[in-house]
């Protein structure tokens, strides 16, 4: 009796067992691009890290302006939905008076061609003054001076003008004081032009004794921003042998890269113990 109790025992443990071994299955491995937790724990696809290394969850972002398709859906760039908030792909107008390039073309303000028909681009190509109205700077001018003796206005009867009863004069400084007297013209905007002038210096105290001369400049923003260009830095050292106080002419191209560009022409005075200077019938040609 005890001896088929045990045997009978035997066969229920062993038959539970077989019934356990039986019914348990293997877990399921996640697949990584089915949308779904096949592993049971509770991360989906490239959520799982079982799907670290699968292609499909391997990290790759569209980058917006290298004219690649970066994350291979066939879109590229600004034609990739991933990048319609990206800066580099809005559009944006250009502004004609700020001095930058807002659309991204190269071109700034009026060199830009979307600017052409803008009135801050229309061409001011006339440019024609001879102080006839007896104040210097006249309308339209702007003057920067460091000394008291600076550009104002002289008489025919008094100093002689070349044309009119009136021209721009630099007063000498009897003191001997550094000069630096600057004038300026109104905003010019062409190509293809020269401006020209009458002038007429001392060539003893500018030439021989080396006391004076004028700069003439092409100014783009701003007088002393940086990005003026000198079109001479001294015009009567580059004139040679000439008589005191002859009225002589001066002519100088604008050179292309000021094609339609805004620009104002400038006038520089630098001197000590030197003598005066004159500028009569300036002219856009």
């Amino acid at each position: 009796m005890r001896r088929s109790f045990y045997l009978l025992f035997m066969i229920i443990i062993s038959s539970g067992l077989l019934s356990c071994a039986g019914g348990t299955q293997a877990p399921h491995s996640e697949n990584c691009t089915n949308d779904a937790d096949d592993d049971d724990d509770g991360l989906t696809d490239c959520a799982d890290p079982d799907c670290a290394s699968h292609v499909a969850c391997q990290a790759t972002w569209e980058v917006c302006d290298n004219g690649g398709d970066d994350d291979g859906d066939g879109a590229i760039d600004c034609n990739d939905p991933d990048c319609f908030t990206a800066a580099v792909c809005q559009v944006t107008s250009e502004n004609c008076t700020n001095g930058g390039d807002d659309d991204g073309d190269g071109l700034a303000d009026c060199d830009d061609p979307d600017c052409a028909s803008h009135t801050a681009c229309a061409q001011i190509c006339t440019l024609s003054e001879g102080f006839e109205s007896g104040v210097v700077p006249p309308t339209g001018w702007t003057k920067v001076s460091q000394s008291s003796y600076t550009w104002g206005p002289a008489d025919a009867a008094t100093y002689g003008t070349h044309s009119g009863s009136w021209c721009a004069r630099v007063a000498w400084d009897e003191n001997l004081a550094n000069q630096n007297e600057v004038l300026l013209s109104p905003t010019i905007r062409c190509s293809g032009r020269s401006i020209t002038f009458w002038a007429a210096a001392s060539y003893t105290w500018a030439i021989t004794e080396g006391n004076y001369d004028v700069a003439l400049w092409e100014v783009v923003c701003d007088w002393g921003g940086g990005d003026d260009v000198a079109l001479s830095g001294g015009i009567l050292a580059a004139r040679g042998v000439f008589t005191d106080w002859d009225w002589l002419q001066y002519t100088f191209p604008i050179p292309a890269q000021f094609n339609n560009q805004s620009i104002r022409l400038a006038w520089q005075y630098v001197g000590a113990d030197a003598a005066d200077f004159y500028l009569d019938d300036v002219a856009l040609q």
